[in-house]
């Protein structure tokens, strides 16, 4: 019995399996055969790798939405991806044309302005330089090195060349010594006068007013080139610098000389304790009439008294006597001049004390 129960069950599933079989042939034979039909619709694309879905299994309507919902994300994107693009082009367009309005402005009010080619002034001067509308060299200096004593004379030929070749660029001096904000006392010691900066003018290229430093030798190339660098006029200028750096060195050598080699014996003279006690020296005799007879001393004595001592403190001091020339303001030709006269006065000083 149980030998022929099993055949009968395997019989009826395998019959079972075949009417399944058969029937899901006859709806793949039905969507095949009839596409477009109601079941056809539904079914997956012939193509697995296509994007869109046959256009016979749509409605009119269905194929535009199908079409809108695949291209607006790709149209979106690049709208998403050209915008800004399209807006820094348009920004960066407008903003050359205001640098090249305003640099045009810049140059016509170069050509009419009727600035200064060469200043001294203080720090608290420099308002009107910044606002002028020239490229001008600023020098900082301080009177007491005598560095600073070689280069003003240079930059006064310097802006004396630019006028009579009508370069529009002006050189402007700045004393240190009459106050400097604790802020830049860092940045400009006095003890390394001078410092050099090329000042490029209010709205030159659409921007404010900035600043250069100058870190070369000081000398009239130099100068004029890193002007020029800014200014293409100066470049005119670089025929006549040889001239103004020779001068430049000539004064440079008589002014070591006066204040390291000419009053050296006799700042060794006035150091002496011989030469402070002497009779001869009316400083000496000033102060020992003044013991003896306090009430006799006049106004004339203590002038003299006063002007002597100025020239000891001077013999005792070399920058002094660079000081005593007072060359800021002047030209390279006047400030050999007074270097020489001093030179010379100061041999004849010292020939009249040896006899």
């Amino acid at each position: 019995m149980s030998s022929g129960f099993f055949p009968t069950v395997q019989v009826e599933q395998s019959l079972k399996e075949a009417e399944e079989k058969a029937l899901h042939a006859r709806r793949h034979q039905g969507i095949e055969l009839y596409p477009g039909g109601p079941v056809d619709r539904y079914g997956p694309p012939r193509d697995p790798s296509t994007l869109l879905l046959e256009p016979h299994k749509l409605t009119r309507e269905e194929r535009w939405f199908q079409i809108f919902f695949v291209a607006a994300p790709w149209i979106f994107f690049l709208c998403m991806l050209s915008a800004p693009i399209l807006l820094a082009q348009y920004h960066v367009k407008k903003l050359g044309e205001r640098a090249s309005l305003a640099r045009q402005v810049a140059e016509e009010l170069m050509e009419t302005s009727d600035a200064d080619f060469f200043r001294l002034c203080t720090f608290q001067d420099l308002r009107e330089i910044v606002e002028q509308p020239l490229h001008a060299f600023l020098c900082f200096l301080h009177p007491d090195t005598i560095s600073s004593q070689v280069v003003a004379p240079l930059l006064r030929d310097v802006a004396s060349l630019f006028k009579r070749l009508g370069i529009r660029a002006s050189v402007a001096l700045v004393d240190l010594s009459a106050g400097v904000p604790e802020r830049m006392q860092s940045e400009l010691p006095a003890a390394l006068a001078p410092h050099g900066q090329l000042l490029l003018p209010f709205a030159f290229g659409g921007q404010q007013a900035a600043v250069v430093d100058f870190a070369e030798t000081w000398t009239a190339a130099e100068i004029v080139k890193a002007v020029a660098a800014e200014v293409p006029g100066a470049q005119a200028a670089m025929a006549h610098t040889q001239e103004l750096d020779d001068i430049c060195e000539q004064l440079s050598d008589c002014l070591f000389s006066l204040a390291f080699v000419d009053g050296d014996s006799r700042a060794s003279d006035a150091a002496s304790p011989a030469f402070r006690s002497s009779r001869n020296d009316p400083l000496a005799a000033g102060s020992h009439s003044a013991e003896s007879s306090p009430s006799s001393a006049t106004d004339g004595d203590k002038e003299t008294r006063e002007r002597i001592g100025g020239e000891r403190d001077a013999l005792l001091n070399p920058v002094a006597r660079v000081k005593e020339l007072n060359l800021i303001g002047d030209g390279g030709r006047e400030a050999l001049r007074k270097c020489q006269d001093a030179r010379e006065k100061l041999r004849s000083l010292g020939v009249q004390q040896s006899h």
